[in-house]
């Protein structure tokens, strides 16, 4: 089920002015960004691991957006790091962008033994303009 199904006209141009304001070219986009996000945070909230699951709401990744992106669109969509690329889109958006990367950059350096690769990490995601 869509938003268009589920509300009235009112309300999707609600979600329509909402999906512009972040510069994303549909709001459908901004409902399955939402969704995985959500899917995200309910596995945070009940102690669910996140290092490499394969999660079931795949955010809409594959079109190319107005603000810093990835480049490399040639990822598992289900895993975290598609999810991690929308949180760094929506805070770039609100100006709160840089305070996530630097901390989980800062994260990642101090364990070195984290292997990003199963949470969908590719080889040289720190080069793509989005997490610069």
């Amino acid at each position: 089920m869509n938003l268009t199904t589920r509300y009235d006209s009112c309300c999707l141009q609600l979600f329509k002015d909402i999906a512009r304001e972040f510069n994303l070219p549909q709001h459908e986009v901004l409902e399955s960004w939402m969704r995985s996000l959500a899917s995200l945070r309910n596995c945070c909230a009940h102690h669910s691991r996140i290092w490499n699951r394969h999660f079931n709401a795949v955010p809409q990744m594959n079109m190319s957006l107005r603000g810093p992106w990835i480049t490399d669109l040639n990822i598992d969509f289900n895993r975290l790091y598609a999810a991690l690329c929308v949180v760094v889109y929506l805070l770039v958006a609100i100006n709160r962008g840089d305070i996530f990367k630097t901390q989980f950059n800062n994260l990642l350096n101090q364990y070195t033994m984290v292997d990003v690769a199963p949470m969908g990490f590719p080889e040289n995601w720190r080069n793509e303009p989005l997490w610069e």
